[in-house]
């Protein structure tokens, strides 16, 4: 998302985990809560560090400002990534999903808004945006998954065995 961006758990730098994942939408709202810039639910005496994802999106859906902020920042990434699929790949859904995109709120219609200002429109009228609801696990299912269908290619290509004498 930007190359001079932070550095992201990879090693690299300006990745899309460190703008909108759950852990960048709870140091971003750490910030905020910490300069006491906007007003928030979220501070009730928690330490430093304790703010969640999840707890930041729940208080967007409540109209909290400070969650408000924090989830637009994401949904603009996520936005601009969304918008840069849907004009490359012409997919029929795009699927938010993990903790953060399993909660009701701002968060999902927010990256249907910036995809779609910033994809071609013909491309972005064919997509529909949804809640993932395969939960937490969605990472390994889809691995398992692309396993059987690797298993399942390898066996359909291997010829049958000769008939005997």
């Amino acid at each position: 998302m930007d190359t001079d961006g932070p550095i992201c758990g990879c090693g690299k730098r300006g990745c899309l985990h460190v703008y909108a994942s759950g852990g960048a939408l709870a140091r971003r709202a750490e910030i905020f809560l910490a300069d006491e810039i906007l007003p928030s639910a979220l501070k009730t005496g928690k330490k430093p560090g304790r703010v969640t994802g999840e707890e930041v999106c729940a208080a967007a859906a409540k109209g909290d400002v400070l969650a408000l902020d924090c989830v637009k920042e994401a949904a603009h990434y996520l936005g601009i990534a969304a918008a840069n699929i849907i004009t490359s790949y012409n997919p029929d859904k795009i699927v938010l999903g993990g903790p953060i995109g399993r909660i009701e709120g701002p968060l999902l219609e927010m990256v249907a808004q910036v995809a779609k200002s910033w994809s071609m429109p013909h491309a972005y009228s064919a997509v529909s945006f949804g809640q993932g609801i395969l939960g937490d696990s969605v990472g390994a299912l889809g691995g398992a998954c692309r396993v059987l269908d690797l298993k399942l290619s390898l066996a359909s290509s291997v010829p049958p065995p000769s008939p005997g004498p």
